[in-house]
């Protein structure tokens, strides 16, 4: 992978100020606004994703950071592309609006931003970051390793925390959110019992597997939110799949449970092979798993909005 750091006086924007046409997809429908640079940026970085729509991969990092883009909270995320030909145009945007792609996409008619940044190949990521100098990713992918061995994706969450993040490291596995809208092959968990949960076997109903561990304050409160869900919706299967790297924290996280999720089912991924499978390389991770097996959402982190995420009433 080719890495270009750029000079410091190119720190957080380009020093001019341009205006740029924002076109975004809603309810369907093409939106457009005019936007100065000064109000791209977002709290902690700004991530340009340049693209062609002619180019597969383009459009598939495009998908990506849609993904990617639902776990920041404190970073913002553009497509950029330069509009060709008026009918080209229209077939981009038709191409757009059948991915579903919502992200705000920057009209950069005369390579202005592509020029500040240096950008010479597409697609490429460009990451703007608080007290960084901006750093060009050519890649089709938020997953190109970096010096440090983590990738794209996981330097945007220390970045989004604003500190060092909770990561299981040697994972070199996609993120879990790659997950997301996949209907799930058939899988088995052991449970502490000694009894097992199997997908195939438990289909028609929710399911919501919350990956943890312990001495961890995010895992713990997640467990409690859990636990309390858990009472009012006693018809969804949530299992709390504990990381056992050994018997302590067998027993250690057991006791935990009981206090504050025995609501719960609680999974026990010995040797962490579980995580492995379903991609987790930060906890807490959570899935939510429809009654026909297809996972809905991929949370990582904080735990909110379950009653919209399950969609329990039906639309």
């Amino acid at each position: 992978m080719k890495k270009f750091i750029l000079p410091l006086f190119f720190l957080a924007f380009p020093l001019y100020s341009y205006n740029f046409t924002v076109i975004q997809l809603s309810n369907g429908k093409w939106h457009q606004k005019k936007i100065v640079t000064e109000d791209l940026t977002g709290k902690y970085a700004t991530v340009f994703v340049f693209f062609l729509p002619g180019i597969d991969s383009s459009l598939k990092i495009l998908e990506d950071a849609q993904k990617v883009q639902k776990v920041l909270k404190n970073i913002k995320i553009y497509g950029v592309t330069k509009p060709q030909k008026k009918d080209l145009t229209k077939v981009m945007l038709n191409k757009l609006r059948r991915l579903n792609i919502t992200l705000p996409i920057i009209l950069d008619y005369r390579y202005r931003l592509a020029s500040s940044y240096g950008v010479k190949t597409v697609p490429s990521v460009v990451v703007v970051a608080r007290d960084l100098s901006p750093i060009i990713y050519n890649t089709d992918t938020f997953l190109s390793k970096l010096n440090n061995g983590s990738n794209v994706f996981e330097m945007l969450l220390k970045i989004d925390m604003g500190k060092k993040v909770c990561t299981l490291h040697g994972f070199s596995n996609l993120p879990a959110m790659a997950f997301e809208g996949v209907l799930m092959k058939d899988f088995t968990i052991p449970l502490y019992n000694g009894e097992s949960f199997t997908l195939n076997q438990n289909l028609g109903k929710y399911l919501i597997l919350y990956f943890w561990k312990i001495n961890d304050k995010n895992c713990l409160n997640g467990l409690k939110i859990l636990n309390n869900f858990a009472r009012k919706h006693p018809d969804i299967n949530i299992i709390a799949v504990l990381a056992v790297k050994n018997e302590k924290d067998r027993e250690t996280g057991f006791t935990i449970w009981e206090k504050y999720g025995g609501n719960l089912k609680l999974g026990i991924d010995s040797g962490l092979n579980l995580l492995k499978k379903f991609r987790v390389n930060r906890l807490p991770t959570w899935f939510i798993i429809n009654k026909f097996g297809k996972t809905v959402k991929v949370g990582i982190n904080g735990i909110d909005n379950l009653e919209e995420d399950l969609k329990l009433t039906e639309e």
